[in-house]
């Protein structure tokens, strides 16, 4: 069901693009049974034109930005305990399986849907978060997350994007 929404959105959303970066749920039924339904507001994605993001994540990503994204995730679920760093530290093999587990379970907006460097550019980012903000509200508010985590787009983005549901929160 939240599939069949973001898809139908995504396909309207298109229609304003020439280049399209798919993201968004990884897998529904993890995210709808997770502990905390968790969404990563992040700036953009380092990847092709035709790339889609969820099956990146769904196969496991990479190591860089995603250990820490399942790390964060893992330590969200599991906010009652201290969660000792060997959980997260014994090898490739270990950190592949923990981010397949854990990245299955949260979604992932990107502000900008079109593919950028491996340095996001500030402008781009600005543009694309003013020009459709409205298509990014109603993409989050399709997933109704419990936490938002915003990876570098903090509270630059979160006055385009709120809404009286979401309570935006920063660490200092």
């Amino acid at each position: 069901m939240l599939k069949e929404q973001q898809d139908s959105l995504f396909e309207e959303w298109r229609k304003n693009r020439s280049c399209f970066v798919t993201d968004g749920i990884v897998d529904e039924q993890e995210y709808l049974n997770s502990p905390r339904k968790i969404l990563f507001l992040l700036k953009e994605v380092n990847g092709g034109e035709k790339w889609n993001l969820c099956e990146f994540l769904k196969d496991g990503a990479k190591s860089q930005t995603w250990n820490n994204v399942a790390r964060w995730t893992k330590g969200i679920f599991e906010i009652e305990r201290e969660i000792p760093w060997s959980e997260f530290d014994s090898g490739e093999e270990q950190n592949e399986r923990i981010r397949k587990e854990m990245l299955a379970k949260i979604c992932v907006v990107n502000i900008k849907k079109a593919p950028g460097g491996n340095t996001s550019i500030k402008d781009e980012i600005d543009n694309a978060a003013e020009q459709d903000a409205d298509f990014l509200k109603r993409q989050i508010n399709i997933y109704n997350p419990e936490i938002i985590v915003c990876g570098g787009t903090g509270t630059v983005y979160s006055h385009k994007l709120a809404n009286s549901k979401i309570k935006w929160l920063t660490t200092s």
